[in-house]
């Protein structure tokens, strides 16, 4: 199993890899390559052998760092909502399902 280090590590950088590595796109490749084996984990060849959309310059890693944290951030808010709704409905369904509160037909 080996560890990814980044060269002239930087946290736009080190966004975009993981957020490529947790994509469809990376899993996919991860999948792939850890298929058939006996042991999770992939090793240096299957590593160096991914694809790996790599930007150019440091100003196009800034930009899709900035994407990707407006991502994550909506998808947070999404989750808490969802969570809250779900909380709600629950205790609605209890409260009917309870008799506390009658449904007037």
């Amino acid at each position: 199993v080996c560890v990814i280090r980044l060269l002239n590590k930087t946290e736009n950088k080190a966004t975009f890899l993981q957020a490529f590595l947790n994509s469809v796109y990376g899993q996919n490749q991860i999948i792939r390559f850890n298929a058939g084996g006996n042991r999770e984990g992939l090793n240096y060849s299957q590593i160096k052998a991914m694809e790996l959309p790599w930007p150019n310059n440091e100003q196009e890693f800034e930009r899709i760092r900035i994407i990707i944290e407006k991502a994550y951030k909506y998808l947070n808010v999404n989750q808490i909502n969802l969570s809250k709704l779900q909380s709600l409905k629950s205790g609605l369904m209890q409260n009917l399902l309870s008799g506390k509160v009658r449904v007037k037909i």
